[in-house]
């Protein structure tokens, strides 16, 4: 688990803006479906805002030490991580 701002770009872009998303960042290995999924939930409340399954070689960059990401069907997700080493360690549970 980490501490992340959700941030989004155009698929032709690396301007990323707000999206006003943030939280408890997971990595979680849902077995039964046999999938992985990053899943974002709301500090607060502990609600679900935000989830995205993670695909065998996915492209998982780094832009910035603390800033990670990745592309989807429209966009471009980034996170920006609040911890150095949380960020270092979802990139290594990725590939």
């Amino acid at each position: 688990m980490a501490i992340v701002t959700l941030m989004s770009a155009a698929p032709d872009s690396e301007t990323f803006e707000q999206t006003n998303l943030g939280g408890i960042l997971c990595f979680v290995i849902d077995r039964k479906l046999r999938a992985r999924f990053f899943r974002l939930y709301d500090i607060n409340t502990n609600h679900l805002v935000f989830q995205s399954e993670v695909y065998p070689n996915l492209d998982y960059r780094q832009l910035r030490p603390k800033f990670y990401c990745f592309s989807i069907a429209k966009a471009l997700i980034g996170f920006n991580f609040a911890n150095l080493l949380d960020a270092i360690c979802f990139n290594n549970l990725v590939k």
